[in-house]
């Protein structure tokens, strides 16, 4: 297993700074051992103590909560590199070629630098070791100082050369432009120029070619079918879950995850709208404190299902339908509308359109009012409501992340000290029944 210091070094060398969260996230993404966070004040990852002698061996500083490039800071060039990182996706490749960068002279291999290093050979210099020293420098006029409008003069002092022609001149420019668009930059987040015109013209709806969806797209979609709202690192943490080959980023300004473009369109045509760095249901889009109710949600853990299961959200209209859902579907079929299954089954899934936004009792019921249905005698409307309060309290909702209320309260009980509640105190699952009238017995049980 590589150390975290190597990470450090390789990813600082590849994109000029990089935040502490970063380093710990693409760590734990490439290796099995899992590292929860990097203490710059007491130079710990974990309970771990950094290697800091041979951090500052390869020029590495820190700057607030980066790891810095002392060339950074000798140029004063970190807040202008720091929101620049902001703009673009991440470049992190494999973990075999992202250890290749502790040398801070690694560069990936690419056509334009061969193309250059043969046309310097053959019309300027033989000496393979002064030739290759010559395209280091001009790398590093690229990669440090984001200059490209001065390749030429500076190659021509390098060699010293005084007599050339003009068509080798435009010659050698073409060549050094070609290199300059395809050479890696901290400025472009460890992408070339190119590279990133690539990913962001792809990124951009009118050139997709087609609504087929991709698989991130599919998973996004089903994460918010199933928790209405999701944050783009959780969103990265349950695709991981789910896929051997990982997300390490998200930009939610150009909509890329790494290099893969998102549709807006295909969101949008799921209702799927964006609210700051979350992903949400458009029914929620509009609700009147939109921190409030993320608040609410925070502090509860998510249903992950397997795999199968997760992806069965893709469906718009897809739930969960267990014996509560039977069991409120055919006495709606049987008592209420007359044998009429399709109906039965229309009603029931505006109830758990309801049961899924945590909406009130009245409101649920409110479903049968507004169709017109009249009850027969106040036991039916009993015996419907219990049913719809064992299938409210047994339905996924986005308040819960995914889980039940039942759910909920179960996990809510493992996790704090038994405290007793009384035969008429308000229930716990939320039905704003009296306990004894709803969960005691089933409590006992």
């Amino acid at each position: 297993m590589a150390l975290i210091e190597d990470y450090i070094i390789s990813l600082v060398n590849l994109q000029g700074i990089i935040q502490k969260d970063m380093v710990v996230k693409i760590y734990n993404l490439q290796n099995d051992g899992k590292i929860k966070n990097i203490n710059l004040t007491e130079m710990k990852a974990d309970d771990k103590k950094l290697d800091e002698e041979y951090l500052i061996q390869k020029e590495i500083e820190i700057v607030d909560d980066y790891f810095v490039h002392y060339v950074v800071n000798d140029l004063e060039i970190f807040k202008e590199l720091k929101e620049r990182k902001k703009e673009n996706p991440y470049y992190i490749p494999e973990k075999e070629i992202l250890l290749k960068y502790r040398d801070i002279d690694y560069s990936e291999e690419y056509e334009e630098y061969d193309d250059l290093k043969n046309f310097i050979k053959e019309n300027y210099l033989e000496d393979e070791e002064k030739i290759k020293d010559i395209l280091l420098i001009l790398r590093n006029l690229i990669k440090i100082y984001k200059k490209n409008d001065d390749l030429v003069e500076t190659f021509i002092e390098e060699l010293n050369i005084e007599n050339t022609s003009k068509k080798s001149i435009e010659t050698l420019s073409e060549k050094l432009l070609e290199f300059a668009l395809n050479t890696k930059s901290w400025w472009r987040n460890g992408y070339s120029t190119e590279e990133l015109i690539n990913i962001l013209r792809a990124s951009n709806d009118k050139h997709k070619k087609s609504y087929e969806m991709n698989e991130i797209e599919k998973y996004l979609i089903a994460a918010v079918n199933l928790y209405g709202t999701i944050h783009k690192d959780k969103f990265i943490e349950i695709y991981n879950h789910y896929h051997e080959k990982k997300i390490m980023n998200f930009d939610t300004e150009y909509l890329l995850a790494d290099e893969t473009p998102i549709s807006k369109e295909i969101l949008k045509k799921h209702f799927i709208e964006q609210y700051e760095n979350y992903f949400v249901n458009d029914a929620l889009i509009n609700f009147e404190d939109m921190v409030e109710y993320l608040k609410m949600k925070e502090n509860k853990p998510y249903y992950i299902p397997n795999k199968n299961e997760f992806i069965k959200y893709l469906n718009d209209e897809y739930f969960e339908k267990d014996k509560h859902y039977y069991e409120l579907l055919k006495f709606v079929e049987k008592d209420i509308v007359d044998g009429d299954k399709e109906y039965a089954e229309e009603i029931l899934d505006d109830i758990q359109i309801g049961c899924s936004m945590s909406n009130k009792l009245s409101s649920i019921m409110n479903e049968f009012q507004r169709r017109g249905i009249i009850f027969d005698s106040e036991d039916q409307i009993r015996e419907l409501s219990d049913l719809v309060i064992k299938f409210y309290n047994n339905t996924r909702m986005w308040e819960n992340n995914g889980h039940t209320p039942n759910e909920i309260r179960r996990l809510s009980n493992q996790n704090k000290p038994k405290k007793k509640i009384g035969r008429n105190d308000p229930c716990p699952c939320g039905s704003g029944k009296k306990y004894k009238k709803c969960c005691m017995n089933k409590d006992k049980n």
